[in-house]
């Protein structure tokens, strides 16, 4: 992955709690948020959050990996809530404005993610206010949406499909939310994400928001090329979290139910009845006519009816394999199980079986409304009923305490999809089993790799596998049961298909008088606009942003002017002070010289003035001298000795006491 890589300590892998038991205040969490965790019931972090949450709370951008079940939803949720709780709105306080704007956008690929993120995020604000959250997906009426994003919520939670819908198709000027403000970008379920349907709307919504001063927090379970490349473009100088390879949590067990499936024998109907030759003859032309037609169009006859060969054979897999399904719900499995398909009509018979075994049972599928998904989401939750059956439409972030069980009624095709369905149990450190059904005529290739991984060196990795063996008259048992409501199932999809042609039929050739006085009895809807009204606001958001723009760079062209106008008088200040001082110091220096002249000069005059005194002293003598000689000449005496100015050699007593001392 791009950046820099953060070594993991072995045994750090999966869910199980750091081995030094970082607490969550050590992380640097507000003390609001280490409430709301402790009374969730969260101990310790797990290993991708002490990893993440530190690296996400000192703002630079995050790449994170871990196995399914690790806490990564907690991972990006805390550290996002920390900043929106602690740090004030960037660009209102930059525009010194009172204008709102979503500050926070998080991104899944499911509406039932999308639910579940918003659920979760409302128990961490629990012990907090301040911060307003609004959930935007599909399935759900765009009005109620749009009132919830008119006021502003500081939290954004959305699939990239109905946001995308909102920022160009809402009827709302300027567009239905402004995204210019968010600080914060989470992508959750990455790999997922960068499907080829949902990767140009993750693109777009990107594009509407600024990347200065953006933070974009990337989270997923697995790590493909498609992601490191998307990582390399849209994050700058991640910092890369990889919590182990692509492995199974070390608390789950592998158990695999070897599955027998005959081959499919075609039947074409019974012979006719004896009659007389002519309607024989005529009914066998025409039933040459359809065997002819059905063989063609890859068909079979049953029961006066062509069925499709694939049908044929899904419903006799679909019949074989719930042999095993319901030995194993019946005997084994009786808590909270979610049994994945890899075909909605699968679901869906399955469904209707159960619940006709006395299984209680609800399915989510592509196929239902958002209302019948939450429904049957909150009934599985809640207990009311002890199995869900659904496709990989719930296989990733699904998060449903006290899942015991997943079974694998069809194997997935890759080894990521089956990680994602494995990992809705044995979350957060707990354990689970994972039980697959496989026939070795089809699941051969994956499940090779599933045992491959599952063998993982790492001692602290490792999952249990083993083979699980259902003894024959369990398996008879079941058999019974489901021969007794079978025909009941069949008959229960064929009115369910009968009513569906009979509504499409009904739409389809209804007369164009009542078509258009439908058309024109409904409403105009403005939520969707045309080619030309969203280039026009566009533009005029353009322009908006622009203006923005253009305030906001006058904004800091003023402040620049004032900090050089203030810079430009400290300097003045700070020169005005320098000059002051060096004049003071030279006035110091002045004084000084001059009081070292005046001692100089009275100096010199003190030797000046002994000098003449000196002087005069010696012309003193010399002239008492000549005056003593002058009056020895006038008397006529001898002139007295002397030394004719030598130094006398006698030295007097107090030169000799002086040198003996």
């Amino acid at each position: 992955m791009p950046g820099e890589s953060i070594p993991v300590r072995a045994g750090t892998v999966g869910s199980e709690q750091t081995q030094d038991k970082v607490m969550w205040l050590a992380l640097g969490l507000c003390k609001a948020l280490v409430r709301a965790v402790s009374h969730l019931g969260f101990i310790a972090p797990t290993p991708v959050q002490a990893e993440a949450i530190p690296a996400a709370l000192s703002g630079v951008d995050v790449c994170a990996r871990a196995v399914t079940g690790s806490g990564k939803t907690a991972a990006f949720l805390l550290p996002m809530l920390h900043f929106l709780l602690t740090q004030p709105p960037r660009k209102a306080t930059t525009l010194r404005s009172k204008r709102r704007y979503v500050r926070a956008v998080v991104l899944l690929p499911t509406r039932e993610l999308g639910t579940q993120c918003e659920s979760m995020l409302k128990q961490l604000l629990q012990f907090t206010t301040g911060v307003s959250v609004a959930l935007v997906i599909g399935g759900v009426a765009p009005s109620a949406q749009q009132a919830a994003l008119d006021a502003v919520p500081d939290v954004l939670i959305a699939t990239p499909g109905r946001l995308v819908d909102i920022l160009h198709n809402s009827s709302k000027k300027g567009g239905g939310v402004d995204l210019s403000g968010v600080e914060v970008v989470v992508i959750d379920e990455c790999d997922k994400m960068l499907t080829a349907v949902l990767r140009p709307q993750v693109e777009d919504i990107l594009k509407s928001i600024p990347e200065e001063g953006r933070q974009v927090l990337l989270f997923s379970s697995t790590m493909t090329e498609e992601v490191d490349a998307f990582a390399n473009e849209y994050l700058f100088k991640p910092h890369n979290v990889d919590i182990g390879h692509i492995a199974l949590q070390s608390k789950l067990h592998q158990q695999f139910v070897r599955v027998r499936i005959p081959e499919v024998v075609p039947s074409h109907g019974s012979d006719e009845a004896e009659g007389d030759t002519t309607d024989r003859d005529r009914k066998k032309r025409i039933r040459s006519k359809r065997l002819r037609e059905a063989e063609r169009e890859g068909m079979v006859i049953q029961g006066g009816e062509a069925v499709s060969h694939s049908e044929m054979e899904l419903e006799h897999v679909t019949k074989t394999k719930s042999r095993y399904l319901v030995a194993m719900c019946q005997n084994y499995f009786k808590g909270q199980t979610i049994i994945f398909c890899r075909y909605r009509s699968t679901s869906h018979r399955l469904v209707l079986l159960f619940n006709l075994l006395d299984l209680p049972a609800v399915e989510i599928q592509g196929n239902q409304t958002q209302d019948e998904r939450f429904a049957s989401l909150e009934k599985f939750s809640s207990g009311a009923v002890r199995y869900l059956i659904t496709t990989d439409v719930s296989s990733r972030g699904l998060d449903i305490r006290d899942v015991s069980t997943v079974i694998n009624f069809d194997l997935p095709p890759t080894l990521t999809a089956y990680i994602h369905r494995v990992g809705r149990t044995a979350r957060i450190g707990e354990s689970g089993t994972a039980v697959s059904l496989v026939d070795e005529r089809r699941d051969a290739d994956i499940m090779r790799k599933i045992l491959a991984v599952s063998g993982a060196v790492n001692r602290h990795q490792v999952s249990s596998v083993k083979r699980r063996d259902i003894p024959e008259e369990l398996l008879k048992k079941a058999e019974a049961d489901i021969d007794g409501v079978f025909s009941v199932v069949r008959t229960q999809l064929a009115a369910e298909q009968l009513e569906q042609r009979i509504t499409d039929a009904e739409r389809r050739y209804a007369g164009g008088s009542s078509i258009l006085d439908r058309i024109t009895a409904k409403p105009k809807r403005e939520w969707c606009l045309s080619r030309e009204e969203r280039k026009r606001r566009e533009a005029e958001a353009r322009q908006l942003h622009e203006k923005e723009a253009e305030v906001t760079m006058r904004y800091f062209q003023d402040e620049l002017s004032q900090l050089e106008r203030e810079e430009m008088g400290l300097l003045r200040d700070q020169k005005k002070r320098r000059r002051v001082e060096k004049e003071k110091k030279a006035a110091e220096k002045n004084r000084a010289k001059e009081k070292a002249r005046a001692l100089r000069q009275k100096s010199e005059k003190k030797v000046q003035a002994g000098v003449v005194k000196k002087l005069k002293r010696r012309k003193l003598r010399e002239a008492a001298r000549e005056k003593r000689a002058e009056t020895r000449v006038n008397k006529k005496l001898r002139p007295s000795k002397g030394r004719d100015g030598r130094k006398s050699s006698k030295r007097s007593r107090h030169t000799k006491g002086m040198k003996k001392h």
